[in-house]
């Protein structure tokens, strides 16, 4: 039972207490299968969307979708790309407008909980929907650090020690954008302020 609940349970990161657990959180969603670029999720201030959760595949978000009338008009590159074990428009939990167009990068297996389904979740296990918005939270705190590092160390996202060399490291690649100092040579072995 432990090997399958390793590799076939998408929730094995989400559930990590017992209370959040119990409960079947398949009651909630559905499983849905989209085709690449021939299915849009949603579209840019959508509030009728739910949460969907990438069981395998991936998502795509786009600023822009090209318009089919036009052969010349491409894919602009995406705004980000979410693989397996991702929610993608968590805006839908706090009832938000979503921002860009989500459009399937590959052939991908979505789990879906509507508004309604959500709902209903957080009526009935609580601990359940917790789970999930508090994964949710951890899962854009990783997408502010990869898009802007500066703010994983102003958030205090990382261990104190990591967190001063980095601080040191800004202030070296400012202080050396400004010419205040030479950078050191392949040769020196030196450690930057």
């Amino acid at each position: 039972y432990l090997e399958w609940q390793t590799c076939m349970d998408p929730f094995k990161d989400i559930f990590l207490v017992d209370s959040a657990r119990r409960g079947c959180p398949w009651t909630y969603c559905a499983a849905v299968r989209v085709s690449q670029y021939k299915s849009i999720l949603w579209s840019p201030g959508d509030t009728s969307v739910g949460l969907f959760f990438v069981y395998s595949g991936s998502i795509a978000l786009f600023r822009r979708f090209p318009d089919p009338s036009n052969e010349d008009d491409s894919w602009d590159p995406p705004v980000a790309i979410y693989g397996s074990g991702y929610f993608v428009n968590v805006e839908a939990l706090s009832g938000m407008p979503t921002m860009f167009y989500a459009v399937p990068f590959c052939n991908s297996t979505l789990l879906y909980w509507s508004p309604k389904q959500l709902k209903r979740m957080d009526r009935e296990r609580p601990r359940m929907m917790g789970a999930i918005a508090k994964y949710c939270l951890k899962q854009q705190g990783w997408d502010l650090a990869r898009s802007d590092p500066s703010r994983l160390v102003l958030e205090n996202f990382v261990p104190e020690e990591v967190s001063i060399r980095m601080k040191r490291m800004m202030t070296a690649e400012a202080l050396g954008s400004m010419n205040f100092y030479d950078p050191p040579t392949d040769v020196e072995a030196t450690i930057l302020p």
